[in-house]
């Protein structure tokens, strides 16, 4: 799911995978129909806020090219994705 901010240029993005479908390739399939469908509607940044003790998430997020940043809130860091500057993956 995305929710883009009032001016159309970003949008925050939040996925969820049960632990039962982790490891399956789901979160990438999401991400990668999110980036697909976020890039068709003209969003330029992709944004969000994701544990640093999730590292499967953050993994998968720099495999897609998404630059991951500290925040003010040790425990959080911050992912962000320029969908002008990356082309987006195949969804399959």
């Amino acid at each position: 799911r995305y929710h883009v901010d009032s001016g159309g240029g970003s949008a925050e993005f939040a996925v969820v995978v049960t632990d039962d479908w982790q490891g399956k390739g789901l979160g990438r399939h999401l991400m990668q129909r999110l980036i697909a469908a976020a890039t068709e509607r003209g969003v330029r940044r992709l944004l969000g806020l994701v544990l640093r003790e999730n590292v499967g998430m953050l993994r998968l997020l720099e495999s897609l090219e998404f630059e991951i940043e500290t925040t003010d809130d040790p425990t959080v860091v911050s992912a962000s994705l320029d969908l002008a500057r990356v082309p987006p993956p195949v969804a399959n």
